[in-house]
Order: structure tokens, then C-alpha cells, then sequence
């Protein structure tokens, strides 16, 4: 359980990191009216998640679940960084709604399917469950990381940001800053909803693979 627990605490202190410099430079969202709110509950955010990966890997018995969330985590995070740097790189044709739904359901299904599996093998909905809302939170800090290295790359450009509405409601006049605060908003955006979304979803492929079970059982008396 070493290497994937170890990938995911490196990406998460490369998130710390990465927000410290961003938090640090000339266009600090501190700077800004509101802007220690956006700092302070992604760092939070972040510590958190740090410590759950943490305490993931004190429950021997949940190590292949652990390794088979991890590995559903990081197809729904390929799945993130392709939508992502399609907004970024792709003339924003990834905040297209269409492509953001599919990507989202893809990357839903992902979570959906370990639980299922997780609940076949095992036959538990508890793990199920925990494997469902790991994988998501996986998914997540990658999508985190990648987020923030685009930030700190200049990734959305200035122009672009101008035209939010959000931010020309936002009353701030850097939009670079804007910009910053917005991608530390989803840090506790994404880390909040990851593991309800997933760990519901691990629920609804847990029911399916016992519902799945107890037909094909029903099945197999019957032709006893």
C-alpha cells in the first residue's frame, strides 16, 4: 500500500507548495477584499486530506481495497486532466456543458464500478463504500494538483478571466488573483463533494452487484 499512498501524500504536498508560492507572488488573492477566506479553507482542505490518506493505510485489512481505489482513482483522474487541459489548451472548448458531462460521468462511473466490484468480491457494503469515496478522493488530488500547475503556469489567461461574470461581480481589480483564488475555491470544492459523490455512488454499485448476486443465486436453486 506504500507506493500508491505515498503518490498521493507527494501530490498533496506538491499542492501545498504550489499554493504557498501562488499565496506568496505578486498577485495574491490576500491582497484581495475576501481573499484569506479562499486561502485558509484550502489549506484546511488540504491538510485534511492529507491526514485521511494517512489514516487510510492503518486498516490492514482494507489494503487491496486501498490499491484497487487508487487504480479506479487514477482512470477517473486521466479523465480530469483531459477535460482540464482541454479548457485550458483547447480554446476553452472544454467548458463546453456536453464535454464537462461526459467527462464527469465517465469519471463517475469509475467510482461506481469499484464499488461494485469491491462489493462482489468482498460481499460488504461497507467497503464497498470506502473504496467508492477513496477512488474519488484519489481522482481529486490529482485533478487538485493539475489545477493549481496550471494556475501557476498563468492557466486560464487574464482576458479570459475578465469576462466571468463572477468576476466582474467579484468587485476585485487583478483578475491573475481571481484567478488564483477561484482555483483554491475548488481545492475545498473538490475535496468536500469527492468522497459524499463517490461514496453514494459506491453504495448504488454495491446494491447492484448483491441484487446481481442473489438473482443469479436464485437462478442456480432453480436449476439445482
Amino acid at each position: 500500500m506504500n507506493a500508491p499512498k505515498n503518490i498521493l501524500l507527494g501530490l498533496l504536498a506538491a499542492s501545498g507548495v504550489m499554493m504557498g508560492v501562488l499565496v506568496a507572488g505578486a498577485h495574491s488573492p490576500l491582497a484581495m477584499r475576501g481573499g484569506f477566506r479562499f486561502v485558509a479553507e484550502a489549506a484546511s482542505a488540504l491538510a485534511v486530506c492529507a491526514a485521511a490518506v494517512a489514516w487510510s493505510e492503518r486498516i490492514p485489512s482494507r489494503a487491496g481495497i486501498f490499491r484497487a481505489a487508487f487504480f479506479t482513482g487514477m482512470a477517473g483522474a486521466v479523465l480530469q486532466v483531459v477535460h482540464m487541459s482541454l479548457e485550458a489548451f483547447g480554446q476553452h472548448v472544454g467548458d463546453r456543458g456536453d464535454l464537462t458531462t461526459g467527462f464527469m460521468a465517465a469519471a463517475l462511473f469509475w467510482w461506481g464500478a469499484v464499488g461494485f466490484a469491491v462489493a462482489w468480491r468482498a460481499g460488504r457494503m461497507r467497503d464497498a463504500v470506502f473504496a467508492a469515496g477513496f477512488s474519488a478522493v484519489a481522482t481529486m488530488i490529482v485533478a487538485v494538483a493539475y489545477g493549481l500547475g496550471l494556475a501557476w503556469a498563468g492557466y486560464p489567461d487574464d482576458a479570459y478571466v475578465r469576462t466571468w461574470p463572477e468576476y466582474v461581480q467579484s468587485g476585485w481589480s487583478d483578475a491573475r488573483a481571481f484567478a488564483i483564488a477561484n482555483s483554491l475555491d475548488a481545492v475545498l470544492s473538490h475535496f468536500v463533494a469527492a468522497p459524499v459523490i463517490g461514496s453514494l455512488l459506491g453504495g448504488v454499485g454495491a446494491w447492484l452487484a448483491f441484487m446481481l448476486r442473489r438473482s443469479r443465486a436464485g437462478t442456480a436453486a432453480r436449476d439445482a
